[in-house]
């Protein structure tokens, strides 16, 4: 049905899902669409869009994904969806200037409503065959999250004989190219764990006992696991982009994405002097409260009104 649905949007414009939803329900005139995010929508004139934004990732650098998904942007096309907007909402401010610079939205068009995160219970199950000191990453495994730098960096860190007992933990989907890149981490050895997926307590468990998280990514509308690791109390190493200098301000330790030795400099020095893993770890927690989800419903039911 889904994709019956799209291609009619597709091609014909229809159906209009304002009309849908008013077949079932009684609305005010004129009524406000609410889209999340970039989504396949046909909506008549008169209809207010609201369109969240996240990040422009598809427009600058298409080949990160795979052929399936740059057919659905196209097909989606998100620029002409961005120009139907009567309102954008983007999630952090590079995000906003993105769009001014790259579809020359006017920027009193653009709201930045900041994400909330989740904060879950740690599991208190055992992690199996994981060792006490280790260095956390979270992210689906392709392109854009540049893991292979990643494992070049815990390489080099692997030749320094005080971290003889730190291992590198990775949990997440594997997404495009993703089993490709997993074949760099053979010469990491026995050091190296991959998890796959992880449910929410284990992935908060693992938050709450690494020494270090890791976050290497080439681009971000926003940011979310670096921040979740900051509310579990995480000391954090993360890439110097535009993104994740706003959102994580000064209380991570950032790092070039294209210089692995930048990470493994951030590694030894959190993982060797006490007091700076201490100062990013309570920087970090006290940083993460003010990313709550009630605060992000509040000023998006403002925009609303």
């Amino acid at each position: 049905p889904n994709k019956i649905h799209n291609g009619a949007i597709t091609v014909t414009k229809l159906p209009h899902l304002d009309t849908y939803i008013r077949t079932r329900h009684t609305l005010p005139n004129p009524l406000t669409f609410f889209a999340p995010n970039l989504q396949f929508i046909a909506l008549k004139k008169e209809t207010r869009l609201v369109l969240t934004v996240h990040d422009l990732s598809f427009y600058h650098i298409p080949w990160w994904y795979s052929p399936k998904m740059r057919l659905w942007h196209t097909l989606v096309n998100p620029q002409k969806l961005i120009e139907r907007a009567d309102t954008l909402i983007a999630v952090s401010h590079t995000t906003k200037e993105d769009l001014v610079n790259t579809f020359h939205v006017p920027e009193n068009r653009i709201k930045v409503v900041y994400p909330g995160i989740s904060r879950e219970n740690p599991n208190p199950s055992i992690l199996q065959n994981i060792p006490k000191r280790f260095i956390f990453c979270i992210s689906s495994i392709e392109p854009r999250k540049n893991i292979e730098l990643l494992f070049e960096a815990f390489a080099n860190l692997k030749k320094n004989p005080r971290h003889h007992d730190v291992a590198l933990v990775l949990a997440g989907p594997i997404g495009y190219h993703g089993k490709k890149i997993l074949q760099h981490a053979k010469k990491l050895g026995s050091s190296f764990h991959y998890l796959g997926y992880v449910p929410s307590g284990i992935k908060a468990r693992l938050l709450a006992q690494c020494a270090v998280f890791v976050y290497p990514s080439l681009f971000e509308g926003f940011g979310f696991p670096p921040l979740e690791a900051m509310a579990a109390g995480a000391p954090v190493v993360a890439s110097m982009i535009p993104s994740l200098q706003e959102v994580l301000g000064g209380n991570a330790l950032l790092a070039n994405p294209y210089r692995s030795d930048e990470f493994t400099n951030g590694f030894d020095a959190l993982l060797t002097d006490d007091a700076l893993q201490a100062h990013f770890r309570a920087a970090g927690r006290a940083h993460a409260q003010k990313f709550s989800w009630e605060t992000t419903a509040h000023e998006i039911t403002a925009i609303l009104k």
